[in-house]
């Protein structure tokens, strides 16, 4: 599990371990590319609740929130805690 101080952290952190095209995420999301290239070019003042939900749901990604944090739990790592 990692945990993130801001929504935009956790989006960057997602797009980057999942290596999924801005295309993919538009397609599995409806969030558009160049929403998803303004979070990579960090053009953005902040990233909303359910776009982070939406982009976590369509790579599998695991989210709780602790407080002010964000955990995402990776989907190799529920596939490890789901197999013990």
């Amino acid at each position: 599990m990692t945990s993130f101080n801001s929504n935009l952290e956790a989006i960057l952190y997602m797009l980057k371990t999942s290596k999924a095209t801005p295309t993919y995420i538009e397609k599995n999301t409806g969030i558009s590319r160049p929403q998803v290239h303004r979070w990579k070019n960090n053009n953005v003042k902040s990233v909303r609740d359910e776009s982070v939900r939406s982009v976590a749901d369509a790579l599998g990604y695991n989210l709780t929130r602790d407080k002010n944090k964000l955990n995402i739990t990776t989907p190799q790592e529920n596939k490890t805690m789901h197999s013990q």
